[in-house]
């Protein structure tokens, strides 16, 4: 074969290939086999469009997560001291979830909440645990942090339905004492220490419950706004609760012992929502311990955009559920909320 032949050859040979290849790719781009990001690279000159983002939220407070990351991650839950002794918190700020409760007399204990993701160094003092406690844990499906108990507590955390770190059960290295302050008021853990303890449990990182309904936050006309929300729990003015309306930020300020109630990093807690469940209750014993109902239902309010709704709360397939008087579900708004238990 002459040179000029074999030349003529070879480039019919790439014009076929090319050809063919053009004609095979239009073919791929006409039926769908490449995804329109694909198309839109394969094409000359041009670069892939962005993927389009869809809004996300947790299933936990509904705040807004980044794209691809995890809704239902399993929250972590501690049992915080609120004895005037143990004053101030660490942590609160971080909180997704707090409620508040007599533990025995008139002295109020929380359970505070915390997403998985959260970077919280600090979080105490730690306290020991109650029936009721685990009861709202429960409801969260999460990881419950505390030191010790009263015995009905105690007894059901042996039953092992229940994810829990007991500092005084032998996960003391999931915590630590502050030499600073006086015990008992002086245990902490953190979000890193918590998800150490929730890993070596074998804790699951998917929660499973039914989430509260969120909304984005709908200020009230100012003229309107209803700027106190005071909590009754016992006459103790050491342990009297009141949060005030921020219509310039559209969430609530925490009060205690009529002081702006701040955490030891000095920040302001504050909430988006404030809801005041009515619970019922019996005293178990000579020390004072009570046992709270949790099931029967009964009457709340609800505090949000400068508004009060009156409403009750049920519990249903294992989750307190809010509604308003005409049975509407409520819808929180995104972002922290406190949960007041005060006894009729």
């Amino acid at each position: 074969m002459s040179a000029t032949r074999a030349t003529a050859l070879d480039s019919f040979l790439r014009f076929t290939l090319a050809l063919l290849g053009s004609v095979a790719l239009t073919l791929l781009l006409s039926v769908g086999l490449l995804s329109r990001y694909q198309r839109a690279a394969a094409l000359p000159g041009r670069q892939p469009e962005s993927a389009p983002s869809s809004l996300q939220y947790r299933l936990l407070d509904g705040q807004r997560v980044a794209d691809g990351s995890p809704l239902d991650r399993r929250p972590f839950a501690a049992v915080i001291d609120n004895r005037v002794e143990s004053r101030p918190p660490a942590g609160l700020e971080d909180a997704s979830i707090v409620y508040e409760v007599i533990v025995e007399g008139d002295i109020t204990r929380l359970l505070a909440l915390f997403d998985a993701d959260s970077q919280t160094e600090q979080i105490g003092p730690v306290r020991s645990l109650r029936p009721f406690f685990i009861d709202l844990a429960a409801e969260w499906d999460a990881v419950l942090f505390f030191a010790g108990g009263s015995p009905a507590a105690l007894a059901r955390v042996a039953s092992g339905s229940f994810a829990t770190v007991n500092e005084i059960s032998g996960d003391g290295i999931y915590f630590w004492r502050d030499v600073s302050r006086f015990p008992p008021h002086n245990l902490y853990t953190s979000a890193a220490l918590m998800s150490r303890a929730a890993a070596a449990k074998q804790a699951t990182s998917s929660a499973e419950f039914i989430a509260w309904q969120f909304k984005d936050g709908t200020p009230a006309a100012s003229s309107t706004a209803l700027l106190a929300v005071p909590v009754r729990f016992a006459g103790n003015p050491l342990y009297r609760v009141e949060y005030r309306y921020n219509p310039e930020t559209n969430d609530y300020t925490r009060y205690q012992n009529n002081k702006v109630h701040k955490t030891s990093q000095g920040i302001v807690l504050k909430a988006g929502n404030v809801v005041v469940q009515h619970v019922t209750y019996d005293v178990l014993d000579e020390v004072g311990r009570l046992a709270i109902d949790l099931d029967r239902g009964g009457a709340a309010e609800i505090y949000q955009d400068g508004r009060q709704v009156n409403g009750f709360w049920q519990k249903i397939n294992g989750r307190t559920r809010f509604y308003d008087q005409a049975d509407r579900e409520i819808s929180f708004n995104r972002g922290t909320v406190w949960v007041e238990l005060v006894f009729d």
